[in-house]
């Protein structure tokens, strides 16, 4: 029996194509503007991103502000 209902979180909604285009567009430019070449970085990296952009930071230039 269940008791109770899951509640949703929007940061664990799924990401649309655009809010993918979003994420990779912010990941290539810190990517390029910090020279970001090592793979364990870029993981970090793209995790952030991810996490900011689910959190509700959804502008390229606030993200690419707070990855700086």
């Amino acid at each position: 029996m269940i008791t109770s209902t899951p509640s949703f979180s929007p940061a664990h909604a799924p990401l649309h194509e655009e809010d993918i285009v979003v994420c990779e567009r912010v990941f290539a430019h810190v990517c390029r503007q910090h020279q970001i070449a090592n793979e364990l970085d870029r993981e970090e990296l793209a995790s952030s991103i991810i996490y900011y952009y689910q959190t509700g930071v959804r502008s390229e230039g606030t993200l690419i502000r707070l990855l700086a």
